[in-house]
């Protein structure tokens, strides 16, 4: 039988990571914000930015009004923690639309992130099996 580690390496590079889909569980919360493997629709992209983000802010606001190195030990990190999430959710949705999730770098650039914004909201992902894996709306 082979190790976890040997099955990865004998894999192709955008071969589907049913090795790593099997580890999670359906419902798993951490293998939906921080997978950067498989896919993910507009649906749970918006929904999981919007929740990361309404954390960080709460994080942020904590930092900001708050400045005792108690609340830095616990909110720093759960702000590292959202932006980790929003940009795994930004990889998972490029690989939707089959695009590279070094893409996701793009969006530091200013105006060009506006409009991979919109790009990522209103496009609809590949329809069927791409690079990345099976459509996320086929299993519904």
């Amino acid at each position: 039988m082979q190790s976890f580690c040997q099955a990865m390496l004998q894999q192709e590079p955008y071969e589907e990571q049913q090795a790593f889909r099997d580890t999670a569980k359906e419902g798993d919360w951490r293998r939906f914000l921080f997978s950067y493997h498989d896919r993910l629709n507009r649906k749970p992209y918006i929904f999981g930015c919007l929740a990361a983000g309404m954390v960080g802010t709460a994080a942020s606001a904590m930092l900001d009004a708050i400045w005792f190195p108690v609340n830095l030990i616990v909110a720093f990190p759960v702000l590292i923690l959202c932006v980790v999430a929003c940009a795994c959710l930004t990889i998972r949705r490029f690989h939707d639309l089959n695009r590279s999730g070094w893409l996701y770098f793009l969006t530091f650039i200013p105006l060009l992130n506006i409009i991979l914004g919109f790009y990522l909201v209103f496009v609809r992902g590949t329809c069927g099996m791409n690079r990345y894996g099976p459509d996320p709306l086929e299993n519904r």
